[in-house]
């Protein structure tokens, strides 16, 4: 399509000790391959383990979802009336090329 999009590292919701461990360099194998593959213009600050959370490969991890910015409230209101309780607003589309990930920005 020609867009990417801009993630804020810092909105991303984790589990738990997901960060301690990520840390450690305790993740699955596919998160690294993830790492390499992608095009990714990271934040320079981002350390190794923000960088692999962010390419996290498991298949039972979150959904992410693309709504128009007028929408987006709406939608974080209607899946926490569901209890939907890490439902966050990470970031937004670019209309330029290459995926960004920033520490924290503005979304």
């Amino acid at each position: 399509s020609g867009c990417a999009a801009r993630v804020r590292a810092a909105a991303v919701p984790l589990l738990g000790f997901a960060e301690a461990l990520a840390r450690e360099g305790l993740v699955p194998g596919g998160t690294r391959r993830n790492l390499e593959a992608v095009t990714v213009a990271w934040d320079p600050s981002l350390a190794e383990a923000e960088r692999l959370l962010c390419a996290d490969a498991q298949t039972s991890g979150g959904l992410l979802m693309a709504v128009p910015p007028d929408g987006v409230e709406g939608l974080l209101e209607a899946l926490r009336a569901e209890g939907v309780t890490r439902a966050a607003r990470i970031g937004r589309i670019l209309a330029e090329p290459v995926l960004r990930v920033v520490r924290q920005a503005a979304t």
